[in-house]
């Protein structure tokens, strides 16, 4: 059983573990290993992460009272972090997440992300679609992702939220 939550301090060890997992191994076959390390350094100082966590307060994801993934949205509609932990991929933790994000996302003009090339499918199967593909700097290495909205589906057609 999955249980989607709200953040609490403390649990940002876990966390970072979910983010360095996702990517060292959920995103290993559309990165190169260069890509992924500049992505998630080994020798990254965690307490930028850390802070990061505190301010974005995002939603956790539990299997078995362990943390398997989190996702923020902010009061913009931008989800800044979806990640699922390398050995919980494909295990219905991003669907719960995105569940949540898409009830509280209901306030908002539009929702948004700026999408990996491996999340992008899991994505696009919640109504998300591209508005363009970009390349981003990061740590010296460049890597592919795509700028993404949601679309609000109502009856038989789709609307673009924007």
């Amino acid at each position: 059983m999955i249980i989607v939550d709200t953040y609490r301090e403390g649990f940002d060890n876990a966390l970072w573990q979910v983010y360095y997992t996702a990517i060292r191994q959920g995103c290993a076959n559309d990165y190169s290993p260069s890509q992924l390390e500049a992505w998630a350094p080994d020798d990254f100082d965690r307490q930028i992460f850390f802070n990061k966590m505190r301010e974005l307060r995002p939603f956790t994801a539990f299997i078995d009272g362990v943390i398997a993934g989190y996702a923020d949205l902010q009061a913009d509609g931008y989800i800044d972090h979806f990640y699922v932990h390398g050995d919980y991929q494909r295990k219905g933790v991003g669907d719960a997440l995105m569940a949540r994000i898409l009830l509280k996302g209901r306030a908002y003009p539009r929702l948004y992300s700026n999408v990996s090339n491996t999340a992008k499918p899991f994505f696009e199967r919640h109504s998300f679609y591209v508005v363009k593909k970009q390349l981003i700097e990061v740590h010296g290495q460049y890597l592919e992702n795509n700028a993404m909205e949601f679309i609000q589906r109502t009856g038989s057609q789709s609307v673009a939220k924007f």
